[in-house]
């Protein structure tokens, strides 16, 4: 994290935006609502107080996604028709260096740039995926709130995210039969190898029966050809599940068995 950074837009907090809006500004770049905390950090002003406040909260909440969540809050910064020029040029060189890293390839077939791979790609759009519900949950005066109360508003979501980065996007096709049954596959990057499943935790009764559920996925992708990856999305907006973290280890682990093998990822998301 850069200090420099941190300490310009609590400078720019202080000078440009209330209290509220600095909360806006935070929470639209990716942080979730509950993650300020009372700041170690001294400010010069309640205003600076609470920007230091967010940057901690972010640390101990996500901390590998304190610098994403700075970047978006630099680029809300830098469309503010109010802060000077020179102070937008600090921003953005100090975003520039931020991004500065290896050389990645050129893209081919038209589509955008993989962060790095697209392992890392689900990864950021999985862990991001809650707080990409946030700005739509809770929109802009006038305007209807959408709200997740399916699998299928979780799956248009998630697809929505993939479609700037991946153009072979397959939803309608069938895994092979296990046990005399076939499923649809909800996400198929042929490209790659990555099938992507998504749960949607409706209430106690189902979160005793989810784990049997993707128990049975593996099974069904375990012997499917085009698919290397499953990765499993599992929302919780109610807080059903009784053990997530065993979850997740018993099903990523589900993989070692068998002839065939997939390598099985978790992503459990709660409210």
């Amino acid at each position: 994290m850069d200090t420099g950074l941190v300490q310009k837009i609590a400078v720019l907090g202080k000078d440009y935006y209330t209290i509220a809006t600095i909360t806006d500004l935070f929470i639209f770049a990716g942080a979730m609502p509950d993650w300020w905390v009372e700041p170690a950090r001294g400010g010069g002003s309640a205003r600076m107080h609470h920007v230091f406040g967010w940057v901690e909260g972010i640390e101990r909440h996500a901390p590998d996604q304190v610098d994403s969540i700075l970047e978006a809050v630099v680029v809300q910064l830098l469309e503010n028709e109010y802060i000077p020029d020179p102070d937008k040029n600090f921003l953005r060189r100090k975003v520039q260096m931020a991004e500065q890293g290896p050389t990645q390839a050129t893209p081919t077939s038209g589509e955008s740039q993989l962060p790095q791979d697209v392992e890392k790609l689900l990864e950021i759009l999985l862990q991001g995926l809650r707080r990409a519900m946030f700005p739509l949950e809770h929109r802009r005066k006038g305007l209807a709130d959408i709200g997740f109360d399916s699998e299928y508003d979780v799956q248009d979501l998630l697809h929505v995210l993939l479609r700037p980065w991946i153009h072979d996007i397959r939803t309608e096709e069938y895994t092979p039969s296990y046990a005399g049954s076939s499923s649809r596959i909800d996400f198929l990057l042929a490209k790659y190898g990555v099938v992507l499943e998504v749960k949607y935790v409706r209430d106690k009764k189902h979160a005793k029966r989810v784990g049997d559920e993707l128990i049975l996925d593996v099974a069904h992708y375990r012997v499917h050809s085009k698919c290397d990856q499953l990765w499993c999305v599992v929302y919780d907006p109610g807080g059903h599940l009784a053990n997530p973290h065993g979850l997740k280890a018993d099903l990523e682990k589900e993989h070692l068995s068998g002839d065939e093998k997939v390598c099985v990822r978790v992503f459990v998301l709660g409210a």
